[in-house]
């Protein structure tokens, strides 16, 4: 799905699209439907609050990531990122590819990348509940403002955007496991990534999550 990425708008129905056309005597003609099997509903169509495989297996088939697995192979190749560097283990600049829009036309760029990182790190409430982001949890640990004593302090500490291309992601120490954490949700067929934390564009009409 190079070159778009999809904007979550609930109500939403990812497994089937109907679509009519009117003609010259004003009646509407319905296009051919597409079923997509699955073994039970999906939970969310949010990856950001997706913990489970039936709604990974649609929310796969609707956003990209930065990065993602080559298949068949536990290698990081790009995917919304076209290469990636730090020289301290801690800043991560990401260059990001060009000419990809959203579904509604809304440009990808370092803005959005920022803002999907930071909309998770902002969450409050029951989002920071394990069941909600345990993806999140596993991979930054913690949030912005943390309401359970028991979270650990965030890995993520922000974002920079440097010109439409360029996204600097800054966590608060050096990780290992940050770039292969990246992968997860691909893995397990989201697309953070961010992440599948590239998901939206930088405004949406609704978020209950909360934004920075």
């Amino acid at each position: 799905m190079r070159g778009i990425v999809s904007r979550l708008v609930l109500p939403f129905v990812a497994v089937a699209a109907l679509a009519a056309v009117g003609t010259a005597g004003g009646a509407s003609k319905a296009l051919p439907t597409f079923i997509f099997a699955g073994a039970a509903d999906p939970t969310y169509l949010d990856p950001a609050l997706v913990s489970d495989g039936e709604s990974f297996r649609i929310t796969e088939q609707v956003f990209e990531s930065l990065v993602s697995l080559k298949p068949g192979t536990t290698l990081i190749q790009p995917g919304l990122a076209t290469k990636w560097s730090s020289k301290n283990g801690k800043d991560w600049t990401f260059q990001l590819r060009h000419g990809v829009v959203f579904h509604d036309n809304t440009p990808f760029n370092a803005q959005a990348v920022c803002y999907n990182f930071n909309r998770q790190y902002n969450f409050t409430g029951a989002f920071q509940d394990a069941s909600a982001t345990y993806y999140w949890q596993t991979v930054f640990l913690g949030f912005h403002h943390n309401g359970d004593p028991s979270l650990s302090p965030s890995l993520y500490k922000g974002c920079t955007a440097k010109g439409k291309y360029t996204a600097v992601i800054h966590l608060t120490t050096k990780s290992s496991s940050f770039l292969p954490g990246l992968v997860i949700w691909t893995a397990l067929g989201a697309l953070l990534g961010l992440g599948s934390l590239i998901l939206f564009p930088t405004r949406t009409e609704t978020d209950e999550g909360g934004t920075s």
